[in-house]
């Protein structure tokens, strides 16, 4: 198997480079946040169900924020209207994203830090892809660089997967919905159930789940009696068999 020169290595880390950094302008503005999430509003304010349009709304800002600045300045709005809605409001706004089954790449907070949204670097692998699929036609280097830039892209992705967990915030993010059964009982809800198994199906490996079991437990800890005892009947009511007991005493790493 030949093996990449180095100066292909280096021009496609320049590429990556020169794309990472290059300026670009904010499309996403308050204004599209707005127009986008106005369907939602029924639901934020009074509970009941998503509307379809919410959904769709929410799908269609996510596809708009193509880049770091879009998303922050999405983040930033979100934030400001956190600021002046109740705590059920936002509960319920949190809930949204869990419901319609599209990830968001910020928490919905008052007190989020909109500098840290996620920066999807597969956006240049798609691009780069676009690009050398017209050029590669007529040219071994390109198909050579091609390769090299995949492979590169490869590896980073699986560094960064290892390195990256699951966060409590991603816990409590998708078990909010969950309060209202915790707190007073009645029927489990279903975007509860919906939380409980995007939850699962985040948590892939074995420190995911020991980092889920981890913040439950916190969780546990500080709940009544009769709260816990509703919290260990979800995953049943649900359909769902979760990888630990939700105790106060549960040992997280086994």
């Amino acid at each position: 198997m030949v093996k990449p020169s180095p100066f292909l290595l280096l021009v496609a880390l320049i590429f990556i480079s020169i794309l990472a950094n290059a300026p670009t302008g904010t499309a996403v503005t308050c204004s599209d946040v707005n127009i986008h999430l106005f369907s939602c509003l029924s639901y934020v304010t009074g509970g009941g169900n998503v509307p379809s349009a919410c959904c769709s709304g929410l799908k269609t800002l996510v596809d708009l924020a193509k880049t770091k600045l879009d998303r922050q300045t999405a983040c930033s709005c979100l934030k400001s209207l956190a600021a002046n809605a109740s705590d059920d409001q936002i509960q319920r706004t949190a809930t949204i994203p869990v419901i319609c089954g599209v990830q968001i790449p910020f928490i919905i907070s008052r007190d989020v830090d909109c500098s840290k949204v996620i920066f999807y670097f597969v956006q240049f692998y798609f691009f780069w892809l676009n690009f050398v699929t017209e050029m590669a036609r007529s040219s071994l280097f390109f198909q050579l660089l091609s390769l090299v830039f995949i492979w590169i892209l490869a590896n980073t992705s699986r560094q960064s997967e290892a390195s990256s967990s699951l966060t409590c915030d991603d816990v409590e993010t998708n078990l909010v919905s969950c309060l209202s059964y915790v707190n007073g009982g009645g029927k489990v809800p279903s975007s509860c159930c919906i939380g409980v198994k995007n939850l699962l199906n985040l948590a892939k490996t074995r420190n995911d789940r020991r980092i889920a079991c981890s913040c439950v437990k916190s969780l546990a800890v500080k709940a009544t009696n009769d709260q816990l005892k509703r919290a260990q009947t979800i995953p049943k009511s649900c359909g769902l068999i979760i990888p630990f007991a939700i105790s106060r005493d549960v040992d997280c790493s086994k």
